[in-house]
């Protein structure tokens, strides 16, 4: 059995409301990644993907603390109208100042349903300025989505 492995690329904003500081608080977190699908991605052929998801709360976040701990499942949007439920575990790093979080999980339910998918989200070092001062009101992150299926 061989392993078909399909990768997208994108980006992701995050939006907190009230923005984070270098002090823990409670921190509203909204979510808009867009994706690029290369061609051959799949059949029908898919061109983009989209998750976006809002009014999550994460209790104790800031600029040196991650917004998005646990588990999960959100919605992926493929440009043929067709979505996946995509549930997931959620790992959180600071490394070197910027958030990088892993997604591993399956689709549940819809287009790829059953295979294995591992979405890594890496985002740029926050603004320090911003973090000592009215805080860090969005950030902007590179985005994959590999998705693994097991073909014949």
């Amino acid at each position: 059995m061989n392993t078909i492995v399909r990768t997208v690329v994108g980006s992701e904003t995050d939006s907190y409301s009230p923005g984070l500081t270098m002090t823990p608080r409670s921190v509203t977190v909204s979510v808009s990644a867009s994706y690029d699908c290369p061609l051959g991605f799949s059949t029908p052929q898919v061109s983009s993907a989209s998750i976006s998801y809002a009014k999550k709360t994460a209790p104790q976040a800031s600029c040196l603390e991650p917004a998005h701990v646990g588990a999960g499942a959100v919605a992926i949007r493929w440009s043929t109208g067709q979505v996946s439920q995509f549930a997931f575990t959620l790992t959180d790093d600071v490394v070197d100042g910027a958030l990088v979080q892993t997604q591993t999980g399956s689709i549940i339910s819809g287009l790829f349903a059953g295979d294995q998918v591992v979405r890594v989200t890496t985002g740029t070092p926050a603004d320090l300025t911003a973090c000592l001062a009215t805080g860090v009101p969005r950030t902007t992150s590179d985005s994959t989505i590999t998705v693994l299926a097991s073909g014949l």
